[in-house]
């Protein structure tokens, strides 16, 4: 199955949706990143979901520090502040924690949550749309 790196950009409620699926590298994210930042429907006021829960995080500690710092440089200059980080297994926890850690990428401010639901209430999404974004995120799943 092909890694995918897929976006999704909700206005109308001020989300951005990040989605990756089987083998997550470096580069490949970065380059999602950068793509999503240079999209003229990028709002740094947006919250952030980080959709991980369909992906391999294959990244070394360095490697996730290392993304972690690009992160900073290149979004913080955005203004983007809050992201969360959707994960679906203990490995995916402890990876996302210690990306989370880093002291690197403060002020930027990171959660993990498991379900869609916790992750727009961190937002301050209202939970009215907790459908609208649920489909949103199916639509980037690759069968």
């Amino acid at each position: 199955m092909p890694d995918i790196y897929r976006y999704s950009i909700l206005k109308d409620i001020g989300l951005i949706i990040q989605y990756h699926q089987n083998n997550i590298t470096k580069n490949k994210m970065q380059q999602l990143k950068s793509d999503i930042i240079n999209d003229k429907d990028f709002d740094p006021k947006f919250g952030f979901i980080v959709d991980l829960r369909n992906a391999n995080i294959n990244l070394t500690e360095d490697e996730l520090l290392e993304y972690g710092n690009w992160v900073k440089e290149n979004v913080k200059l955005k203004g983007l502040m809050r992201i969360v980080l959707l994960t679906s297994t203990p490995d995916h926890v402890a990876k996302t924690i210690l990306f989370t850690l880093n002291e690197n990428i403060s002020p930027l401010q990171y959660k993990t949550f498991s379900t869609v639901e916790a992750s727009i209430r961190w937002l301050n999404i209202d939970n009215c749309h907790l459908d609208y974004v649920t489909r949103a995120i199916e639509k980037l799943f690759v069968d």
